[in-house]
């Protein structure tokens, strides 16, 4: 008696980069969380936050100073 292999074959979903429409690069990117296994978008909004409070900061010090 033959006994017939059975093979499942899986279908693997790569997700898609939301940035870059693109495959994700899972741990390649700054962006991917490995707790959570997907993107952490709200790292995005954090460090533009502190891009811009950063900018504000540099900005009032040079209107502050005297120009020469």
């Amino acid at each position: 008696m033959k006994i017939k292999q059975v093979t499942k074959t899986v279908k693997k979903i790569t997700a898609i980069c939301p940035l870059k429409d693109e495959q994700c690069l899972n741990e390649g990117c700054a962006l991917y969380n490995d707790r959570a296994t997907q993107c952490a978008i709200q790292l995005l909004a954090y460090n533009a936050y502190r891009l811009c409070v950063t900018l504000e900061a540099s900005l009032c010090q040079e209107q502050e100073q005297p120009k020469a």
